[in-house]
């Protein structure tokens, strides 16, 4: 956010462009999304309750959501992005891994389902995880 208040382009700061804006609008709150699935997972888990489901969906959505604010936080930083002393570089590595852990996304709603739906479903590999 501090970036694009700072950077320039074409006159004015890249967050005064209404595209760009939206944007980081639109992943302020992918990112709220996931953090407040996961606090409701933690608190479920903290009170003694079933917490399963409710981090399987907190790990989905965290990791989806990584995955589409990773590239686009690329995209406003530019060039520099890519830069190792710069945390998305790292961000970038690291959301790749999220979505691979514990088996995958596909194995979270997998388990997911089975619990929503009460049955055994078949999960199909996807070809990360082949």
């Amino acid at each position: 956010r501090e970036y694009a208040k700072d950077r320039v382009a074409f006159g004015k700061p890249i967050a005064h462009h209404q595209g760009l804006a939206f944007l980081i609008v639109e992943m302020n709150a992918a990112l709220e999304g996931a953090r407040i699935l996961t606090q409701e997972a933690a608190s479920r888990a903290d009170q003694g309750r079933a917490f399963e489901v409710a981090a399987a969906q907190a790990f989905v959505e965290a990791a989806e959501q990584a995955a589409y604010i990773g590239p686009n936080a690329l995209q406003i930083l530019g060039g520099p992005g890519f830069m190792a002393d710069l945390p998305v570089e790292k961000y970038m590595r690291e959301c790749r891994a999220l979505g691979l852990l514990y088996g995958g996304i596909d194995r979270a709603r997998e388990d997911i389902g089975q619990t929503y739906l009460d049955c055994d479903l078949p999960i199909q590999l996807t070809e990360y995880e082949a």
